[in-house]
Formats: structure tokens, sequence, C-alpha cells
């Protein structure tokens, strides 16, 4: 390619560049993450409270949640509340020709309310569900770990789903 051609590719490139930029402002595109524009949510997430978890799915889908909001397990002077319900099921994927299982699915649904300060005003909700597989080996105790990792992977997938679903929120009102 020759300096010619590629000085054409060059502002071929920073054309189509430009071209993408002015499409995106001229849609509403904002920046989530932005300081200080208009589709600036770090504030409201940063005071936003989860509620407590117990088990390791939950636990985990808490923790991814907080953890992709960027908030703190407390925040002093919290303006919304997150109640979250998780449920997890397994079921057999993988069954062999002597009948034994070899590969199990674990799902997870958190269902979520985003309420006001004053925990009685619902201001959205959802749910959300992933599923994550783990094989079944001879070893009782690998079979073990593989499963509670495929719980706690569930629950950061939908932790991370909920937040997504949260920048919606904060980013409309």
């Amino acid at each position: 390619m020759s300096s010619s051609e590629r000085r054409i590719a060059r502002r071929g490139a920073l054309a189509a560049l430009a071209l993408g930029a002015l499409a995106l402002a001229g849609c509403g595109f904002q920046p989530v993450y932005a300081p200080g524009g208009a589709g600036d949510v770090r504030g409201p997430l940063s005071r936003l409270e989860v509620q407590e978890q117990k088990g390791n799915a939950a636990f985990a889908t808490r923790n991814a949640l907080l953890d992709a909001l960027g908030a703190p397990d407390k925040p002093a002077d919290p303006e919304h509340f997150l109640r979250l319900e998780v449920l997890e099921d397994r079921e057999s994927a993988g069954i062999q020709a002597d009948e034994t299982v070899s590969r199990i699915n674990v799902s997870l649904t958190g269902h979520w309310w985003l309420l006001a300060a004053d925990r009685e005003s619902v201001l959205d909700s959802g749910s959300e569900r992933r599923t994550v597989s783990y094989n079944v080996v001879d070893d009782e105790y690998a079979t073990l770990i593989a499963g509670r990792e495929a719980s706690e992977q569930a629950g950061r997938l939908v932790g991370q789903a909920i937040r997504t679903r949260l920048l919606f929120h904060f980013t409309r009102n």
C-alpha cells in the first residue's frame, strides 16, 4: 500500500469516526458514567442500599451487584433501597446411558424491587434469570466445588444484569 493510499484510508477512517460520533450525539446518547453529565448515575448508585442476603448464590448476587455499582456495603445516607429475592434451581442436563447424571444446570432468578428511602414506594422492579452448567465427576469434592462455583457465577451474572436495569432506571429518571 502506497503512502497516498494510506492517507486516503486514514482520512476515510477519521471521517467514519466523526460520522459515528455525530450519529451518537444526534440520537441522544449519553455515557452513563460521564462525570457531571446528564447521564451521570454514579451519585444515585453510590447511595443505594442493597438488602442483606443469606445463602451462597444470593450472597454472590449481592456482592456482584455492589461491586458493579461501586456502592458501599452500607451507605451512610441511602436514597434508595434494593430488595432482592434470589431463587436457585438445579436440574440434570446430561444423563449417561447408565442413567447417571453427568451435567447439572444451575439457574438463578433474582427478583428485585427498587424502593424509595421510605422502603415502601416501589420505583421499579424486575426479574433476571441466568443459567450456568457444571460437570459431575467421580470426585464428590470436585463436584461439590464445581456446583458452588457455578452457583456463585450465576449470582454474579444476575447481579450484573440487575445493575444494567438499574442504570436504565436512573438514566430515565
